[in-house]
């Protein structure tokens, strides 16, 4: 069930229901809680890294940021490096934040580790794709 309510939320945030996403989210928050025993799983920091998306669409940055920082807490935690795809995937959504909130320092710091992360693991994430694409320029 818990499965089933993030793929909801992911959906219904990529059709712009962010309002249902965050219920979905939430609620799918809540079940894996109880799951689990405990809110340092794996599976809550994926919903928790989708929940942060949800209220950076909504403009809630702040909230954004926390929920991020909440998820590579978690995933240090049950992991014990942040040396991973999807922690560095995560590094970006916040580092993102950051800089729109003007803390340029940390921003800088968790983009230059997310990408060595996705460079050595994932060449051809889409990130990198994207970072590579900024880089080049405009054509002409």
């Amino acid at each position: 069930m818990a499965a089933s309510l993030h793929a909801l939320g992911g959906v219904l945030r990529a059709q712009g229901d962010l309002a249902g996403a965050r219920k979905a989210l939430e609620h799918s928050l809540t079940i894996q809680a109880k799951v689990h025993g405990t809110e340092e799983h794996p599976e809550v920091a994926a919903s928790l890294h989708e929940l942060g998306c949800v209220l950076e669409a909504e403009g809630e940055l702040e909230q954004a940021a926390a929920h991020h920082r909440r998820v590579l807490a978690i995933e240090t935690k049950c992991f014990g490096t942040l040396d991973q795809y999807h922690s560095a995937e995560t590094e970006v959504a916040l580092a993102m934040l950051l800089f729109r909130l003007g803390q340029r320092d940390e921003a800088g710091g968790l983009l230059r580790h997310a990408l060595q992360v996705l460079a050595e693991q994932v060449p051809s994430h889409p990130i990198l794709q994207q970072f590579r694409a900024l880089m080049q320029g405009p054509p002409g």
